[in-house]
């Protein structure tokens, strides 16, 4: 697995920071938000299959995100548009490019630094194989 952006700088700005675990008021962060440049390039943290477009606000906010398919794992990428849309229902590679950043700071202002919302979810099927632990 790799970074998806050039940096793992995580995004700590006048709305708060978005760094794992952070209390959201009654939620809690589920990712890390890396900070990010607008229009810049997204690659893949993991080889698997970019599933689709996701819309972490509903199809008619023009925010949008890719969730990709690894080994045992469930990628979120927020705030970034496919690179190309023929990549969607594709295998990619570890590193390829597949987003552009957009910029958040059209929905939130400039308190909020753009950033990429990175979310890893463990495949709840990978966790049934393990044979039985000793603990």
């Amino acid at each position: 697995m790799i970074g998806p952006l050039e940096t793992m700088e995580i995004r700590v700005d006048k709305e708060g920071s978005g760094k794992f675990a952070t209390p959201r008021g009654w939620k809690i962060h589920q990712g890390n938000d890396l900070v990010a440049i607008p229009d810049g390039i997204v690659r893949s943290p993991v080889a698997g299959k970019l599933v689709r477009i996701a819309y972490p606000y509903g199809q008619k906010d023009p925010m949008r995100g890719l969730l990709i398919k690894g080994k045992n794992t469930i990628h979120k990428l927020m705030y970034c548009v496919p690179a190309d849309p023929d990549l969607i229902g594709k295998q990619i590679t570890e590193g390829q490019e597949i987003a552009v950043m957009q910029n958040v700071q059209l929905k939130y202002g400039d308190g909020m630094i753009p950033h990429l919302h990175w979310e890893i979810i463990v495949d709840p099927s990978w966790a049934m194989t393990f044979p039985d632990l000793p603990w």
